[in-house]
């Protein structure tokens, strides 16, 4: 999700759709990143899952791109970046504000 996403009204069902995505990204990370069979890893994930509900249920979790990812992403919007005629463009492309776009777009290079 991004910070211009509306967040819409989640039903129950929405939320368990979710419950599932999380459980099978965490069975990949467990599986491919660190070894675990599939079924530890689909176990442990479960586990993870429900723990997160007992201890964050009902609460919004932000995860942030990695800080590399954000500074290519930044480098990218201020290759692109043309003046207010390329700024609908770039908020679609990035999922960004055009606040935050023309932020980005003054900023320097590090």
């Amino acid at each position: 999700m991004t910070e211009t996403t509306i967040r819409k009204r989640i039903t129950p069902g929405k939320n368990e759709d979710i419950a599932v995505q999380l459980e099978s990204e965490f069975a990949n990370i467990l599986r491919d990143d660190m070894g675990y069979t599939a079924s530890e890893a689909s176990t442990r994930a479960a586990e993870l899952v429900q723990g997160m509900r007992s201890r964050l249920g009902g609460a919004w979790c932000y995860i942030p791109v990695p800080s590399s990812g954000r500074r290519a992403r930044d480098e990218a919007i201020r290759r692109e970046f043309c003046g207010p005629a390329s700024l609908p463009a770039l908020t679609r492309k990035y999922g960004l504000t055009p606040r935050r776009i023309y932020q980005i777009a003054r900023q320097r290079s590090n």
